[in-house]
């Protein structure tokens, strides 16, 4: 069987958009684990920001002990 060492290149953006005064989004990339995250803020919460980081953080955790 042949074997192939393949790159993976990726990249990331969020945007303010045009209503809001901050943006609450956050992404993060676990290539090691494929795992790429988008995490939506919540946009009526004062904690939208952490929420969205909190996924990015903690997540990639739970996949590598839960799946």
């Amino acid at each position: 069987p042949m074997t192939a060492v393949q790159a993976r290149r990726f990249a990331g953006l969020s945007d303010i958009g045009r209503i809001r005064a901050t943006n609450q989004d956050s992404w993060g990339a676990y290539p090691q684990q494929s795992l790429f995250i988008v995490a939506d803020g919540v946009a009526c919460s004062t904690d939208g920001a952490l929420a969205a980081a909190l996924v990015v953080e903690l997540l990639p955790t739970y996949v590598s002990r839960h799946l």
